[in-house]
């Protein structure tokens, strides 16, 4: 899944575009594209996308988010520390090409049910 949070929609379109190409250059499928037009100081629980990303998460269909920095899910410290709590509880990892891998690696995977 790739994710984003900017308040210019055409800077969405590009920033998808360039997390789709590392996705790709990875080898790593990308079944869903979610993003938010909000300033990435907005809690995520206030953002339709990112509860979109929680609900898809909670259901098994996503194990991990590729996102261009963790700042753009979690805007501060704490909000990173109950992320990386929740992302762990939930078994997804996030992949941020600007810092690196957030949480443990892993390899993004279809879900059995999309492998079909």
């Amino acid at each position: 899944m790739l994710y984003t949070c900017h308040t210019n929609s055409q800077e969405v379109a590009r920033i998808l575009v360039d997390l789709r190409g590392y996705a790709s250059a990875c080898g790593w499928p990308v079944l869903h594209e979610v993003y938010d037009l909000a300033p990435p100081a907005v809690p995520r629980c206030r953002r339709i996308g990112w509860c979109t990303v929680e609900h898809l998460a909670q259901r098994g269909e996503v194990n991990a988010v590729i996102a261009p920095a963790v700042r753009e899910i979690a805007w501060t410290k704490s909000e990173q520390i109950t992320l990386r709590a929740w992302l762990l509880g939930a078994a997804v990892c996030v992949l941020c090409p600007q810092d690196g891998l957030f949480q443990p690696a892993c390899t993004p995977v279809r879900p059995k049910e999309a492998q079909a």
